[in-house]
């Protein structure tokens, strides 16, 4: 048995890295879990491999920054697993240009806005329906360190992540009364996303600036981050923030 037997989860940005990885942890952990992300043949992919060990899976095809695809991806859901217990928003676009403040484009900045916090609120209302009705429910949501550590070049991703503590504070005082908890971690782990923009060389510098001297994985030090805050150990934890970076947030 696992400890999320019986409960039905939505993963954003589920066909690769930290959202693959934090999908195939809920459903080792009995969740049924429905995979978001834009490139359906590799949910596809991830979804076979959660039905290999015995787990459910549906893959999702939706652009977060799309509210009427986010509306669909709900209510698939609903229609196939009945319900909505564990929310983890974790799709976010990061490929935009590293570059001062003055030189982001529009274009750019309402990607990682859209994608982000624009997403996440949507995606937040759209389940509060049928936590509410469950009694209560998990809502984890994905912030950087970007949003703590001034970083050059990343005012934008910055500014979006701020937004998304901002939410899940502010959501967390006003769905307390209803139990639903909600919390935000922050990962630092490798992933394609990191290797569009950065360099190997780049990359290792990152995990040697951290106190524990390396890049998070994703399996290993992400997603069990996600299954606790998704269980019954968090039941008196919300509006928090839980760093899986190695220690750079602080710094």
């Amino acid at each position: 048995m696992g400890i999320l037997d019986g409960k039905v989860a939505i993963v954003t940005g589920a066909s690769q890295s930290v959202g693959r990885a934090e999908a195939i942890a809920l459903a080792k952990e009995g969740a049924a879990v429905t995979l978001v992300a834009r490139s359906y043949d590799k949910l596809v992919q991830v979804g076979k491999e959660i039905e290999a060990f015995g787990g459910r899976a549906l893959p999702v095809q939706c652009d977060v920054c799309d509210k009427q695809q986010i509306l669909a991806a709900v209510e698939a859901t609903v229609e196939k697993f009945g319900t909505v217990d564990i929310l983890v928003n974790n799709a976010q676009i990061t490929n935009f240009a590293v570059v001062p403040m003055e030189d982001w484009s529009d274009e750019d900045y309402h990607r990682v806005v859209d994608s982000g916090p624009t997403a996440t609120w949507h995606f937040m209302r759209a389940c509060f329906p049928y936590m509410k009705a469950n009694g209560g429910g998990k809502v984890i949501n994905t912030g950087s360190g970007a949003q703590r550590a001034a970083m050059p070049g990343y005012s934008g991703y910055g500014t979006a992540k701020g937004a998304i503590w901002a939410l899940t504070r502010n959501a967390a005082m006003d769905w307390a009364q209803h139990n639903i908890l909600v919390n935000m971690i922050t990962p630092a782990a490798v992933g394609p996303a990191m290797f569009e923009q950065h360099t190997q060389e780049e990359i290792d510098a990152f995990g040697k600036m951290n106190p524990l001297g390396r890049i998070g994985d994703a399996e290993q030090d992400i997603a069990p981050v996600v299954v606790f805050l998704a269980s019954p150990a968090s039941d008196y934890m919300t509006a928090n923030y839980l760093s899986c970076d190695g220690g750079f947030s602080p710094l």
